[in-house]
């Protein structure tokens, strides 16, 4: 068996030599924390703020009882286009009379004129406000021919206006360009009526050759549990704006007479009113809508995709 040597003698003292931790060497100064890559972001770099934004529309023209889309975007300091998602949108019409818009930028031309649309986008605590002027023209009725060997023609005349009045404790309330108007009786407190008007002042026929004038809707019944119901058409005045509510309503005067009955799937029915638009042609004319049976009945208005209209044949 080989000895051990145990005396620390040269071989030993190699093998601490080689094994033992190096000490470091004292300079007098503190040791230095590298800075830095100027190459990594810096975590207080600022972000860009929103700068411009732009409301635009796809539609080339405007005319009472068209709906159309707003397009909002924007840009950032650093020139790029801004990511709108979670921005605020506040919209604004100057003159609801002529075009209101609602709260996702859906705007309805309600009638002929001039209109300032604008909206204000709120992001990361900046907030930038941009405007589209709008010049509603009025109803794009073509004019027959004058010749007197041109055929019969008919003409479609949309509603500029629909708004619907509630009694009970929405009588001060403003229905304007309603998607779903209403007529209802029974019920003091569910009574309701509907209005049209009609722009008669786009449609350049003489009155002589005008054959018929007849109104068109889409109805269906809207109470659960009722089978048919229909709506009785009223003459009254023009003396109505779209803040018009059953507290401020117009009085409706004389029967002009009953649409065909509707059920709950609905359909466009129609009612010949001739002798009591032909005299206002050249002019503004309403229809007030209204029920007597007690059985709801809605009415498709200025906000839906089924707007009233009157067709003129001429002779």
């Amino acid at each position: 068996m080989a000895a051990v040597n145990l005396t620390g003698g040269p071989a030993a003292k190699a093998v601490l030599a080689t094994t033992s931790s190096p000490q470091p060497v004292a300079t007098g100064r503190e040791p230095v924390t590298p800075s830095p890559s100027s190459a990594e972001p810096s975590a207080r770099s600022k972000k860009p703020t929103l700068t411009k934004v732009f409301v635009t529309t796809d539609a080339k023209a405007q005319t009472p009882g068209q709906t159309l889309q707003l397009k909002v975007t924007g840009r950032l300091s650093n020139g790029r286009a801004a990511s709108l998602s979670k921005a605020t949108f506040d919209f604004h019409s100057a003159d609801p009379r002529v075009a209101t818009v609602s709260p996702d930028g859906q705007v309805t031309v309600l009638a002929a004129g001039r209109v300032r649309i604008t909206v204000k986008v709120t992001m990361n605590g900046a907030s930038r406000v941009a405007a589209l002027p709008l010049s509603i023209a009025a109803s794009a009725t073509p004019t027959p021919s004058a010749s007197p060997k041109a055929g019969p023609r008919r003409l479609r005349v949309p509603a500029t206006m629909t708004n619907m009045v509630r009694a009970g404790g929405y009588s001060g309330d403003a229905y304007a360009a309603c998607m779903k108007c209403k007529v209802k009786t029974g019920n003091p407190g569910y009574y309701r009526e509907t209005y049209f008007r009609f722009d008669l002042g786009a449609v350049k026929v003489e009155p002589a050759r005008i054959a018929k004038i007849v109104l068109h809707a889409h109805m269906h019944v809207d109470d659960s549990g009722d089978v048919q119901g229909r709506a009785v058409a009223y003459a009254m005045g023009n003396d109505w704006t779209s803040g018009v509510t059953f507290d401020t309503r117009p009085p409706l005067s004389n029967k002009l007479g009953e649409f065909p009955p509707v059920d709950e799937s609905g359909s466009w029915v129609k009612l010949n009113l001739t002798g009591y638009l032909k005299p206002k042609l050249g002019g503004p004319a309403s229809v007030g809508l209204a029920e007597s049976a007690g059985v709801g009945v809605a009415v498709g208005g200025l906000s839906s995709k089924t707007v009233p209209y009157l067709e003129i044949t001429t002779r």
